[in-house]
Parts: structure tokens; C-alpha cells; sequence
């Protein structure tokens, strides 16, 4: 219950941010999925192709980052990353 100001800032940050997020994953998925008909102006690419290339484009930037961080910034200091 009790912690030290400094964790409690960021725990307190994070809850904030994840209380005030605004899902659009729903929306964006019927926006890139309508048809024609339901969206003349829209994409109109199929449900299985937009849900398998989203996945597969995420996880491969995700390593990506990864690659990066453990290559480039690994030895970063987070006041200088952050107040660049």
C-alpha cells in the first residue's frame, strides 16, 4: 500500500493512461474490412488478410525493437533518452 513517491508516480502515470486510452482497433478493422457497397471510398481488404498482415507486421517490428534496443540502446540512460 505504501510505496516510495518515485513508484508511485509512474504506477500512478500508467493506471492514468491506461484509464484514458481510447480503443479504435474495433473501428479501424470494419473501416478496413467493408466492402463496397458498405464503403465505397474503404480499402476492402478481407478479414483474414487484414488480421493475419496486421499480426505478422506488429511482431516483426516488435523484434525489430528488440534487435534494436539490445544492439544500439542497451546502455542508454532513460534522462537522456527522454530529454533529448
Amino acid at each position: 500500500i505504501f510505496l516510495r513517491p518515485s513508484i508511485a508516480r509512474v504506477n500512478a502515470f500508467f493506471f492514468l493512461q491506461n484509464a484514458f486510452h481510447i480503443g479504435t482497433h474495433g473501428a479501424s478493422f470494419y473501416f478496413f474490412t467493408d466492402n463496397a457497397r458498405q464503403y465505397p471510398e474503404g480499402q476492402h481488404f478481407s478479414p483474414r488478410f487484414f488480421v493475419t498482415t496486421i499480426g505478422m507486421v506488429a511482431s516483426a517490428f516488435a523484434l525489430l525493437g528488440m534487435v534494436f534496443y539490445n544492439r544500439c540502446a542497451k546502455n542508454w540512460k532513460y534522462r537522456s533518452s527522454l530529454v533529448a
